[in-house]
């Protein structure tokens, strides 16, 4: 054979292995096509199914979170001003309870002085009324010369003004013991 017949046919064995090469390469190159749009819509169906759980997942859990959470701040807030309140009525109470028990002196005080009084006024039913019929002259029924009288009466004018005295010394004494708290409320006052 000569040259020209071999150049035609190594050129005809070219151009069949190159057409050959073309097809398979066309043919692994669709194969890897055909995978990757495979491989693609499976990842397309995995997006879709963890978007709709995402989407799920907010659309219940998110108002719910929400909602406990703007009930669990509304507790704690009531908790709180309960407690603050329930602190200020317990100090309210203690404070007035210390005030109360400073002012146990006076009321004994008040209270013998109120006694002295009572008994001033039983003396002066009973035994004034015997002695002074008109609250000033001694009765005329009774002997003046008599000492034993003149002892009584003079008793019941000594008891009257020993229990005047008692009386005013007492209720002095309590307005001493109360003046701090009466300066204590007129302060707060102002």
């Amino acid at each position: 054979m000569t040259i020209e017949a071999w150049n035609i046919v190594l050129s005809a064995a070219i151009l069949v292995l190159m057409t050959g090469g073309g097809l398979w390469l066309k043919y692994v190159v669709d194969q890897q096509l055909k995978a990757k749009d495979t491989a693609i819509q499976a990842l397309e169906g995995v997006v879709k199914f963890k978007d709709a759980h995402i989407a799920s997942l907010q659309g219940d859990t998110a108002p719910a979170i929400a909602k406990a959470y703007t009930a669990m701040r509304e507790h704690a807030n009531q908790t709180s001003k309960d407690n603050l309140d329930l602190r200020t009525m317990v100090d309210d109470a203690v404070a007035q309870n210390q005030m109360l028990s400073q002012l146990i002196p006076a009321q004994v005080e008040l209270q013998q002085a109120n006694g002295l009084n009572m008994a001033s006024d039983i003396l002066h039913k009973h035994v004034g009324k015997l002695l002074f019929p008109d609250g000033k002259t001694v009765n005329r029924q009774l002997n003046g010369d008599d000492p034993f009288i003149q002892v009584m009466v003079d008793a019941f004018l000594k008891a009257g003004t020993e229990i005047a005295s008692e009386s005013i010394k007492r209720a002095k004494d309590a307005g001493r013991e109360i003046e701090p708290f009466r300066k204590l409320l007129e302060d707060g006052e102002n």
